[in-house]
């Protein structure tokens, strides 16, 4: 049987990490086994919240960089959840799109006189911009979906979920117990996936998959392992440059959302945007992800905390303040350079003198043919 790579959950989808890190970020890292290396090489998450109904939707999808032949992570859920393959980089490049700071143009003209270079015939311009059975485990639903095998898990003892996911080929430590032990008590379902598919030697590009559930209130698995259990994870492996993690999560729903750790702590995330869409911003996002329509009000967060105060997940809310937010807008300053009368104004003017000269010099040569005007 292989061995997959884990990532130790919550972990992998509590972290939206940029670039490339080149050696597993604890915390939203994978946990390879011995001799094997596995680097997040980029990642996003969408939550889709249905408030009448009480389903969420979520999708995250990550591309990684990897020795290992196969890779495994963990996803908990408090209900049974739903799988199907849905087209992330639709859904990507709509979200960016969508929440981009807007370009404003600052519009100053210079005048010269004359009539500026051949080329200038047009306008000159200048710009410049500012700146997720056995051994008394319940296995509920298996998939295989988006490239994945996936099991649906339900377990009250930690040790035998994390003995069932050893013996199904996923490389397993104590803070995979202890991280386990939380959901087993609260009767939380854990969806255990392997990713078994390379686009090329050295890269596991997962492919986005929706998972919806019944949930009170949307969440995002945040929690992390204790910081001691941290440590002796982090102390096994090798010492390298670190980098720092950033996190962020596109909330869909129907108004302003906030969220707290656990049920009390504010989440200390920058909101960046947050505001209503276009209908069809929204049912471009539902096209992408199978679902007949979405709500049109989006919100996106940043989390830059370092060390992540993961010790619960994150609950979202409707924010008490409704205004809407958006990026600073990009300045671009521009400069039209304008010459006078230019080019086109020389072809304006001889335009005019041209018939008008014509016409005075007709005229005289009339008036000078006529009888008794000629010379003396």
């Amino acid at each position: 049987m292989k061995t997959s790579t884990l990532v130790l959950t919550g972990w992998l989808l509590a972290g939206i990490v940029t670039g490339l890190a080149r050696t597993p970020s604890w915390g939203c890292a994978p946990a390879p086994p011995p001799g094997y290396h596995v680097s997040i090489l980029k990642e996003f998450a969408l939550i889709v919240w249905d408030p009448a109904a009480k389903i969420e939707h979520f999708i995250r999808v990550a591309d990684f960089h990897t020795d290992a032949p196969e890779m495994g992570f963990l996803v908990p859920t408090p209900t049974v959840p739903e799988l199907f393959e849905v087209d992330a980089d639709a859904i990507a490049a709509q979200l960016r799109q969508t929440t981009a700071a807007r370009r404003v143009v600052k519009l100053s003209i210079l005048t010269k006189f004359g009539l500026g270079p051949w080329e200038s015939v047009g306008t000159i311009f200048t710009d410049t911009a500012a700146t997720p059975l056995p051994g008394g485990v319940d296995v509920l639903a298996q998939y295989e979906v988006a490239g994945y095998e996936a099991s649906v898990l339900r377990a009250d003892d930690p040790q035998r979920l994390k003995t069932w996911l050893t013996d199904h080929g996923y490389t397993t430590s104590n803070a995979i117990e202890s991280w386990l032990k939380v959901y087993t008590d609260q009767k939380w379902i854990i969806t255990a996936f392997k990713v078994s598919e390379s686009a090329e030697i050295g890269t596991l590009k997962t492919h986005a998959v929706r998972m919806t559930f019944a949930s009170e209130q949307p969440f995002y698995p945040y929690r992390e392992p204790p910081p001691e259990e941290l440590a002796a994870e982090r102390a096994k492996l090798p010492s390298d440059t670190r980098r720092s993690r950033l996190l962020r999560v596109f909330l869909l729903a129907d108004q302003r959302y906030e969220a707290t750790i656990g049920r009390e702590q504010k989440w200390h995330a920058k909101t960046v945007f947050s505001n209503s869409v276009q209908s069809y911003v929204a049912q471009s996002v539902a096209r992408s992800l199978s679902l007949q329509k979405v709500p049109a009000y989006l919100t996106e967060f940043e989390d830059q905390a370092a060390p992540r105060p993961g010790f619960d997940e994150l609950y979202f809310h409707v924010a008490e303040q409704q205004g809407t937010v958006e990026r600073p807008p990009i300045i671009v300053r521009r400069t039209q350079i304008e010459y006078y009368p230019g080019w086109r104004g020389a072809f304006w003017l001889a335009g005019l003198l041209l018939p008008l000269s014509v016409v005075v010099g007709g005229g005289w040569y009339w008036f000078r043919q006529r009888p008794g005007n000629g010379p003396v």
